[in-house]
């Protein structure tokens, strides 16, 4: 505890559909940025008509618009369905996609759970047992896994080496 150091909790607003918008674009941007122009692709090619619905139904909260971005990096189809759903069923479904993906990225992010400090992709490709036809590890495999990850709002990068890890 903090003497003499008062806290209160404060109600922060969603974001509004303008807001919205501009985080799309942003993060568009950004994965572009990255080289990483499909993602780019997808958030851009979703009309602005169904970008604003999508925040609505969110409720304007980040993790949630953070979790479609997280849908367009796995999914290669616009996730259109998602414009139907109330907040919860968008919130269900956003987190049921990501962890059902049956995509090498799962197993890496169940790894990830167990690896407080980070895996680089040797360590991914020795954790998952992946090898590759010469029975030495497959860190090809591993580093192509690694680059998905990167790309995930719940994913850290360590600048010092580049390992990944889940997000606090």
């Amino acid at each position: 505890s903090l003497k003499g150091v008062t806290f209160r909790s404060l109600a922060l607003p969603g974001l509004t559909a303008d807001e919205a918008l501009q985080y799309f674009d942003a993060v568009a941007q950004d994965a572009a940025d990255q080289g990483n122009p499909t993602v780019a692709q997808r958030i851009r090619s979703l009309p602005e008509e169904w970008r604003r619905t999508l925040a609505e139904k969110a409720g304007g909260r980040p993790i949630l618009l953070a979790l479609v971005v997280d849908y367009l990096v796995i999914e290669p189809a616009p996730p259109y369905n998602l414009r139907d759903m109330d907040e919860l069923a968008l919130e269900k479904e956003l987190v049921r996609a990501i962890q059902e993906t049956a995509r090498p990225t799962d197993e890496a992010v169940r790894a990830l759970a167990w690896a407080r400090k980070g895996m680089n992709a040797e360590l991914l490709a020795r954790v998952t047992g992946h090898q590759s036809a010469d029975g030495s590890w497959d860190t090809a495999w591993a580093q192509a896994v690694v680059d998905q990850l990167k790309g995930l709002s719940f994913i850290k990068i360590r600048p010092s080496d580049q390992r990944v890890f889940l997000h606090d």
